[in-house]
């Protein structure tokens, strides 16, 4: 049975998470975009998009994950994308975006090498 997408908003301390589980497709994706723009207000510094939990990730996905890249990096914000499982990292594998977006292993890892 397929996972129920669900996407959670956690801030404090000028930091904010949004967790993505299940599917992260076309039908998500707006959900996903609010959730990050929401958190995108300037109060938080370093803004956290875990992807762990995510069952599959399509283009429409992707490009909602690029686009926040795009966005931090104008507004001068850490952003930290948690690598997702195996699914996940072989799109961004495929599309060369595993070497321009900032990955991490864990929330908490440092972006020194961005």
């Amino acid at each position: 049975m397929a996972r129920p997408f669900e996407v959670d908003v956690e801030r404090g301390d000028g930091r904010a998470l949004v967790r993505v589980s299940g599917e992260f497709d076309l039908a998500a994706t707006q959900a996903v975009e609010d959730a990050l723009l929401s958190v995108e207000d300037g109060a938080n510094r370093v803004i956290v998009l875990d992807l762990r939990e995510v069952t599959f990730l399509d283009s429409t996905g992707l490009r909602a994950i690029t686009s926040a890249d795009h966005r931090a990096r104008e507004a001068w914000h850490e952003l930290k994308i948690v690598r997702g499982p195996e699914q996940v990292q072989k799109l961004l594998y495929v599309t060369g975006m595993d070497k321009i977006l900032p990955l991490v292993d864990d929330p908490e890892e440092s972006l020194e090498n961005r």
